[in-house]
């Protein structure tokens, strides 16, 4: 038994001196697209790219990035309702908001690299990520209109509606951490779920030590506490330069 493990203890330190950790800061900008919204929006995606060569052509690449997506929406309705003596009452509403979240973003993912010549490689890789919300910003606007169109007095009937418009203007503004609980007393919402997680996978060329790279994420974390179905929640494609130390 002895014999086994000293074996063991041999080819996993052969294993390591044979690989090699590559470090590489890396900055960027990313574009998020919603699943719930039209728009596609711009962030930013910074932080320190591990790999670990376990030969010249394959490797893991880890690491820990601050990641910001972002997000904004617009919204409008009208619905009328019937009145007793013939009249109407509209209730329309515009609402518009934006947001932005911070992550601290650490991806798994195998990587393959392609030697063209001493100083060019190509690298593909692939995997799952996780990530934790750390910081975050939403900002909403709303108006909120209802107008009562009611019928001429000579054709009123015993409701005894007049002729007139009646006008309720209501203009809010809210801007909150998404992450925490929010909203006004007796309608407190659940802050959004700071756990995220999703496939990432990454194409690159690096001339030298500089690198350029072209990522992309497919977020599958909840988007609210109470989700219970497994949905592709966005998509955030990044586009980042790192130098190698």
């Amino acid at each position: 038994m002895k014999k086994w493990i000293y074996v063991l203890m041999c080819l996993c330190a052969a294993w390591t001196a044979s690989a090699q950790w590559v470090w590489t800061p890396e900055a960027g900008v990313n574009v998020t697209k919603d699943n719930g919204t039209n728009r596609a929006k711009m962030g930013f995606k910074a932080g320190m790219g591990v790999t670990y060569e376990l030969k010249p052509s394959f490797g893991i690449k880890s690491g820990l990035f601050m990641v910001q997506r972002s997000d904004s929406w617009r919204s409008a309705g009208i619905h009328w309702t019937a009145l007793e003596g013939g009249g109407e009452r509209t209730e329309s509403w515009v609402m518009a908001g934006k947001e932005h979240k911070y992550y601290l973003q650490v991806p798994i993912m195998a990587q393959w690299t392609w030697r063209f010549c001493n100083d060019v490689k190509l690298t593909a890789g692939v995997g799952p990520y996780v990530a934790v919300g750390v910081a975050g910003k939403r900002k909403e606007d709303a108006v909120f209109l209802s107008t009562s169109y009611l019928p001429p007095k000579g054709m009123q009937n015993e409701g005894g509606y007049g002729w007139g418009d009646a006008e309720d203007d209501l203009y809010t503004h809210t801007s909150e951490n998404p992450f925490k609980e929010h909203g006004a007393e007796g309608m407190r919402v659940k802050g959004d779920p700071r756990f995220d997680w999703g496939g990432t996978a990454a194409v690159g060329i690096v001339i030298r030590r500089v690198t350029f790279q072209v990522g992309y994420d497919l977020n599958m974390g909840k988007g609210w506490h109470d989700q219970n179905d497994l949905r592709f929640r966005s998509h955030t494609v990044s586009f980042s330069f790192g130098y190698t130390l």
